[in-house]
């Protein structure tokens, strides 16, 4: 034959312009058929030049339109009952190349296909699956060498097989709705490859893919193009089918290695404003020994740079073939610049990154459905910048947070470890991280002090200093206690502190009244002590012993000016120590402006403590106006206290 021309067209129906032609056939051919042997048939030679095939299919969205010409079929030694061999080769859509060499078999059906295609591009044919994966393919060729076998036994099972090398060169693409690059190949080879069918096998010697670049991006209406390119059929639950776990023998996957060379991946969110771009570039590496067997695990090497600095690195081993996923991964991304994710951290948090970096340290472990993670993350000079009027900012205490979570030298360590059933659909790794953040950040308002113990032993302590009934005196272990906040405040500069003084309703006053009292007694010793001349002493450093107690007590009794008891013929002329006792006691007043006055005393006296190394600014310590409590009222703390708040 010279030059035959064939044309297929495929209307909008989907039916083929030969499928009527053949209707019209079986329509005239209405003989009646009797059972017979098929009639052997042999031809020696039949040969095809400079054939076309055009085949036109508009039942899809956007027509597909392919042209095969320069179409050359060469047979020979054909028999219906034997078999033959022919050859092929034709040219598609004026670049690709396509050839074949196949020698086949009728009976069992079986060939052997040496298939030669180069330059066959994918967008050709793009119409065909555009509906599901919304990209526009804008470049790319396919091309593969190697060897097709198809073999049909006695029970009409047919097995398929393929060995040879393929590869993807120049592969560009766009995602169909707002026509951003999506993912770009320069170059993807499978080398040595080897798969089939019934059973099912994939083994290849190397998968490598060079140069290539996926874009990710969250749209201005929040949609991420990863979720936009694939169609989201909501009406179809597809239900996986059930594995034969007695025939895993049909399935075996065995990749060699996975190398990885320059690959690029872009992140930009459109959705925030500013909008947020970032790049993880100079992606390379490898997976070695992927393989589907339990027993073995591939080695994973993989590095790469965020915006060309900030390097990562993972390594360690994973089996993803396994009936449960095997992950044994350690990823460590160090010196991320904070500063570029302001508009995150403007919107969520309410304030701008001054400055900052960020060092991830993850290990995740994934055994029979069990995860063990440890996530250790790990900032440095991390700085807030202005504030930022967000509606969506959150109202705990953040800056406050960061400030007590640094050490002296401006690092926060944090160690978030995360355990769970892969297979619960309750479990999400990354909302209990973010749940563990907010409930770290949460402390900050609620027990701040408690987020210093790690740095500084014994901090949780602090929030509170008991002092001794009616006095305001500072002890050894307040001034212990004072001495650690004092070291905190000195290595926070950011942080301030409020004091407020506490003094009980009852306690209080009842142990004020007791020194008022003594106070009384002791006065009337010191009035002697200057009578003689003797060096002067305050009152509370005068001493009574228990000798001359009862001299003094009616010596203080005889100066107190309240009414005395009438004494009667024959009575003492001072009443018995206890009266005179009862009597001093209870006409000694202590009004609420003096117990107000004691909470404020205690509260003077921390602050005086704290300032005296003058090595605090006092502009970061507040009094807070102190305030008198019942004992029921105050819980586990003693009435008589200071409370201290950092802020």
């Amino acid at each position: 034959l010279i030059s035959p021309e064939v044309y297929v067209r495929r209307d909008k129906a989907g039916e083929l312009n030969i499928e009527a032609i053949l209707r019209k056939i079986n329509a005239e051919n209405t003989e009646v058929k009797t059972e017979s042997k098929p009639f052997p048939v042999k031809i020696d030679q039949v040969e095809l030049n400079g054939g076309v095939v055009s085949f036109s299919d508009v039942s899809t969205a956007d027509p597909v339109n392919l042209l095969a010409d320069k179409l050359k079929i060469s047979a020979h030694d054909i028999d219906t009952t034997a078999g033959g061999m022919a050859d092929l080769s034709c040219r598609l859509n004026k670049k690709g190349i396509i050839s074949t060499n196949t020698t086949f078999k009728i009976d069992p059906l079986s060939c052997d296909a040496k298939v030669s295609v180069e330059g066959i591009e994918p967008g050709w044919v793009q119409s065909y699956f555009t509906d599901q994966i919304r990209i526009i393919i804008t470049g790319g060729r396919v091309s593969t060498k190697g060897l097709f076998t198809m073999r049909q036994d006695k029970t009409k099972l047919t097995q398929l097989s393929y060995k040879g090398n393929a590869a993807l060169a120049d592969f560009a693409s766009v995602d169909k709705e707002n026509k951003d690059d999506f993912v770009k190949i320069k170059m993807l080879n499978l080398k040595t490859l080897n798969v089939g069918f019934n059973p099912t096998y994939v083994d290849i010697k190397e998968i490598a893919l060079k140069d290539f670049f996926t874009g990710i991006i969250i749209n201005d209406d929040k949609k991420l193009n990863l979720k936009s390119v694939v169609k989201q059929d909501q009406d179809t639950v597809t239900i996986p089918e059930e594995k034969d776990k007695n025939n895993k023998s049909t399935e075996k996957i065995l990749i060699g290695k996975i190398s990885v060379k320059n690959g690029n991946i872009r992140f930009i969110d459109r959705s925030i404003s500013p909008n947020f771009s970032t790049e993880l570039t100079n992606i390379e590496g490898s997976i070695t020994g992927l393989t589907s067997l339990d027993t073995e695990a591939a080695k994973v090497e993989l590095s790469g740079k965020l915006d060309n600095d900030a390097p990562l690195m993972i390594t360690g081993s994973i089996n993803p073939f396994k009936d449960d996923l095997f992950v044994n991964l350690h990823t460590n991304f160090k010196d991320i610049d904070l500063s570029p994710e302001s508009p995150y951290s403007g919107k969520f948090l309410g304030y701008t990154i001054n400055k900052g970096k960020l060092t991830l340290d993850l290990k995740y472990l994934i055994s029979k459905k069990n995860l063990d993670s440890q996530n250790n993350v790990y900032i440095d000079q991390f700085t807030f910048g202005n504030s930022v009027n967000s509606p969506d900012s959150t109202s705990l205490p953040v800056r406050l947070a960061v400030s007590l979570l640094k050490d002296h030298n401006g690092k926060i360590n944090l160690n978030l470890p995360v355990a769970g059933r892969t297979d619960d659909p309750e479990f999400s790794v990354w909302k209990i991280i973010i749940k563990m953040l907010v409930n770290l950040v949460g402390k900050a308002a609620t027990a701040p002090f408690s987020l210093l113990t790690s740095l500084y032993p014994g901090a949780d302590q602090l929030s509170n200093v008991d002092f001794e009934y009616g006095k305001a005196d500072l002890s050894s272990q307040i001034e212990a206690k004072l001495q650690l906040l004092h070291q905190i405040l000195a290595d926070k500069p950011s942080v301030s502190l409020e004091i407020k003084g506490y003094a009980g309703m009852e306690k209080d006053r009842q142990a004020i009244i007791q020194y008022l009292f003594g106070k009384k007694i002791k006065a009337q010793k010191l009035i002697k002590i200057i009578k003689k001349g003797q060096p002067v002493i305050t009152v509370d450093e005068v001493s009574i012993a228990p000798d001359e107690y009862e001299l003094y007590l009616t010596e203080a009794y005889k100066a107190e000016i309240f009414p005395k008891p009438q004494k009667t013929k024959g009575q003492p002329e001072v009443p018995a120590a206890s009266e005179m006792e009862e009597l001093i006691i209870d006409h000694i007043q202590v009004t609420e402006s003096a117990l107000k006055l004691l909470a404020q005393e205690r509260a003077l006296q921390v602050k005086n403590f704290l300032l005296k190394s003058q090595q605090i600014n006092p502009e970061r310590i507040f009094l807070v106006e102190g305030e008198i409590i019942s004992e029921e009222k105050s819980d586990d703390v003693s009435a008589a206290h200071v409370e201290l708040t950092l802020k």
